[in-house]
């Protein structure tokens, strides 16, 4: 029931104790992570999907506002890839054709940069605060990473499992427009 409202208003939904939390998307590192943390035998493991699992396209179908309600659509192509696939997806909310456009774009970013998968890789127990949605910086010899925690398992030894996607909070801002017909316009029909 969450996943229409997820892709208009991209957040997470976490199990906090006995509370459910709704974290939204685009936030602030809320933790540093130094490869000296990850321990002396540990390896930060990346499996990346294959481009052309991805989409190149996506289709957005909507009711749009500025015409009373009526169906419409928005579509956003990723150029110069190797990948043909289309997903095309139901959005039963009210929105412009300009929002419907930033949606749309805002998941086709999200699609490509959350294709790579980090972990399972371990911290210590000084890292105990941290939930799943959490967004933190992990920074290795050979690159420096903003990473959006996907899952966080306690272990018996004391030690915290923990699997993440990449994160940029840019990602979830667009300024896409579309061709909008001004509110309260009727558009007829043929």
């Amino acid at each position: 029931a969450f996943e229409p409202l997820q892709a208009v208003c991209p957040f997470d939904v976490v199990q906090s104790g006995y509370k459910i939390k709704f974290r939204r998307r685009g936030i602030s590192p809320v933790a540093t992570i130094a490869e000296g943390d990850l321990g002396l035998d540990q390896q930060l493991k990346q499996v990346r999907e294959m481009d052309s699992q991805l989409p190149s396209s996506l289709v957005c179908n909507f009711l749009d506002r500025s015409r009373n309600y009526d169906s419409n659509q928005q579509s956003w192509e990723r150029p110069s890839t190797g990948a043909v696939n289309t997903r095309t997806m139901e959005i039963p909310a009210g929105l412009t054709a300009t929002q419907a456009a930033q949606v749309i774009e805002r998941l086709g970013y999200l699609y490509w940069l959350e294709r790579v998968d980090f972990g399972p890789f371990s911290l210590p127990q000084t890292f105990a605060h941290l939930e799943p949605a959490d967004v933190v910086t992990l920074t290795t010899s050979y690159a420096t990473y903003e990473l959006r925690l996907t899952s966080v398992n306690y272990k018996s030894d004391g030690s915290i499992e923990c699997m993440a996607r990449l994160n940029q909070a840019a990602t979830y801002t667009s300024l896409a427009e579309a061709d909008d017909v001004p509110d309260g316009a009727i558009v007829g029909r043929a």
